[in-house]
């Protein structure tokens, strides 16, 4: 579930990060300090969210930044894209 599959970036430099099984949105920002895994703090400088799409490969910020979706490359007509709400 480490591998990232997925990422982007919004308009004020926050990143998310996409992978097998769920998505981190990271509370950077474009002049931050960057710190160690170990320094790292859920909620403060990272979000977990936990996803269950098949083979989900793709993510995007939506435009205003708050919120983002993700979409499969399962290959099926069916295959949803989920909208998920920013927490930072």
């Amino acid at each position: 579930a480490a591998i990232v599959t997925g990422a982007s970036v919004s308009g004020d430099g926050r990143v998310l990060l996409l992978t097998y099984k769920a998505a981190l949105e990271l509370a950077w920002k474009p002049g931050d300090k960057l710190k160690s895994t170990a320094q790292m703090k859920r909620g403060t400088d990272y979000n977990v969210i936990d996803l269950a799409l098949p083979q989900q490969e793709a993510i995007e910020f939506l435009p205003g930044d708050k919120a983002f979706i993700v979409s499969s490359e399962q290959g099926t007509t069916e295959t949803p894209i989920v909208e998920v709400k920013c927490k930072f």
